[in-house]
């Protein structure tokens, strides 16, 4: 016969569960099979009072019908406000990266503790499905975790064409869960892309092709505003085209949504417009001194900064040690990743990796387009310039999974990198 007990806590343990709450109850579960449940645990470090990460910009919308609305925004789906918002999930719902981790640590471990239990009450979910969950802390009503699919990185065109129903699957479970529970409004991103290797111009397509499909033969007429949300400019910009290109060019283009408190801001459409028109006058560049620190405002264009060094003294030494300016070369559904979460082996690995398992630069621009080749036919070509520290160098063999040692005979001390003779 199941039993229960209940454990009181106290008041410093109730600021660590609001924390690592969701790490807890795995480990309760899986070595123990006992099932946690956390009550009045304040996860006040889960995103109560988070800022958005990006200033919310409607860029592109249109009415299917009176009542059925299809938006693009640019904005950071942690802080977004609408009846629900969507994790793109994989089917076990673990929030591992990218978004899915992005939206389980702002809203708190509730959210993880939540799919925990439904998983181990039904089970994995399919490809393709969608399910409805509280929210924790996030500011949306609801999250609604889809599982689209998830394609190998060198993927093939069959490849994609094989799992493109599994994608327009998810997008219509969405929209099922949304009518079910009777939603007025929905945030959707980029379901199977970035991570995932679906290719973003052909997820695009789907998505906005499958609203399309389900406003013409499904659609109820109770109000309902879709908006595909992603903060990242390269996806942005590809829901912006599909909107365009498939549900006719009459939407509006809408100015930044104003934050309270806050003045308007330009947005990135509007400086490419006045930058297109001539305007050669520079800008100013006030400076402000916060005691040993320069703080230096400059109006430009982001895509055309380069940043020159992160000023920390410590970190200084060590990397003036040995620094060299390397490139890379990445697809672009990751470009924006990588700001996030720095440079990942699982990114961009070249076509053939000679010299052991890692991180590849290449010393040149002209350099990467031999180790990316496969590369070659995307319409973009996207590279990262960057100071690597390269530290004890050694050369590189096919194979090489741990790092040799250091000429010296001190077995502790491996090389920091390799590179090719």
């Amino acid at each position: 016969m199941a039993k229960s007990l209940n454990i009181p806590l106290e008041e410093e343990m109730v600021s660590i569960l609001g924390q690592c709450g969701s790490a807890l109850t795995n480990v309760l579960q899986s070595k123990f099979g006992c099932t946690t449940v956390l009550h009045g645990v304040d996860a006040t470090c889960a995103g109560q009072s988070r800022k958005p990460s990006v200033f919310p910009e409607e860029r592109f919308s249109t009415h299917l019908s009176k009542s059925f609305k299809v938006s693009v925004w640019k904005d950071d789906l942690t802080t977004h406000r609408v009846d629900a918002v969507v994790n793109a999930a994989n089917n076990r719902l673990k929030h591992c990266g990218g978004l899915t981790k992005a939206l389980s640590d702002a809203g708190g471990p509730a959210i993880q503790q939540d799919i925990d239990q439904y998983i181990f009450r039904q089970g994995k979910l399919s490809i393709g499905d969608a399910i409805i969950a509280p929210p924790g802390y996030l500011p949306c009503r609801n999250i609604i975790h889809a599982v689209g699919p998830n394609l190998p990185y060198n993927n093939r065109k069959y490849e994609v064409d094989n799992v493109t129903p599994q994608l327009q699957r998810a997008v219509l479970s969405i929209l099922k869960v949304v009518k079910q529970d009777n939603l007025q409004s929905v945030a959707i991103p980029a379901v199977s892309s970035g991570l995932f290797n679906y290719p973003l111009p052909l997820c695009a397509d789907v998505i906005v092709k499958t609203l399309k499909e389900y406003h013409d033969s499904n659609y109820s007429g109770a109000p309902l505003e879709v908006r595909l949300v992603n903060h990242d400019e390269p996806s942005v910009r590809e829901m912006a085209r599909a909107c365009r290109q498939i549900l006719g060019s009459s939407g509006s283009h809408s100015q930044p949504v104003e934050a309270q408190g806050q003045p308007p801001k330009a947005s990135y459409s509007q400086a490419a417009r006045s930058h297109g028109k001539g305007s050669t006058k520079p800008f100013s560049t006030p400076t402000v001194q916060l005691g040993n620190v320069s703080l230096t405002i400059k109006k430009g264009y982001i895509e055309r900064e380069q940043v020159e060094k992160v000023e920390n003294s410590t970190l200084k030494h060590l990397f003036e040690i040995k620094k060299r300016q390397l490139y890379q070369r990445l697809p672009v559904q990751y470009c924006d990743l990588v700001s996030r979460v720095g440079f990942q082996r699982e990114f961009a690995p070249p076509d053939e990796q000679n010299h052991g398992e890692g991180i590849y630069f290449s010393s040149s621009v002209h350099g990467t387009e031999k180790l990316w080749r496969r590369l070659a036919d995307e319409e973009y070509l996207y590279f990262f310039a960057a100071q690597v520290q390269t530290g004890k160098s050694t050369i590189g063999t096919p194979g090489l999974i741990v790092p040799p040692e250091t000429p010296g005979g001190d077995p502790l001390i491996l090389s920091d990198s390799r590179f090719s003779a």
